[in-house]
């Protein structure tokens, strides 16, 4: 038996075949040139954020845990206790990539400069001049 690569290998990157032919030209795929000539911004809209990811995969554990415990006839508030701590401790021991990606997410926010809106940006050049002023006024040799 001879190996032969799928159609689908051959078809550059962005574009997917003709459905009628498979030898027929490759067309482009709706939205893929979006990914390449997107803002930024808009790149950021398709990537689950960090914390996001990582609550949702622990409440997920804890659920699982906490189903299959009230399965098998669990009193429900040790039923809970435990899937708490099992939960902990999974997502201690195995989620740490996870854990730190998050940690860099929330470091990476805490450096950046906060936004002002236009109200603030005004009020901190108005502070800005007048302590300018103050500071000329005291400058007793710049009189004339």
């Amino acid at each position: 038996m001879v190996a032969r690569a799928l159609p689908s290998c051959d078809v550059p990157h962005g574009t997917a075949p003709h459905r009628a032919s498979r030898a027929g030209p490759a067309r482009p795929v709706p939205g893929a040139h979006r990914a390449a000539d997107a803002h930024p911004t808009d790149r950021r809209l398709h990537v689950v954020k960090p914390w996001l990811k990582y609550s949702i995969v622990r409440l997920g554990l804890f659920a699982v845990v906490l189903g299959v415990l009230l399965v098998l006839r669990f009193d429900p508030l040790w039923a809970t206790l435990i899937a708490a701590v099992v939960g902990f401790c999974v997502s201690y021991l195995f989620f740490a990539p996870l854990r730190r990606r998050v940690a860099i997410d929330l470091a990476e926010r805490r450096s950046r400069p906060a936004r002002l809106d236009d109200d603030s940006a005004a009020e901190d050049e108005a502070l800005a001049d007048d302590e300018a002023d103050a500071q000329r006024e005291r400058r007793p040799g710049d009189q004339v």
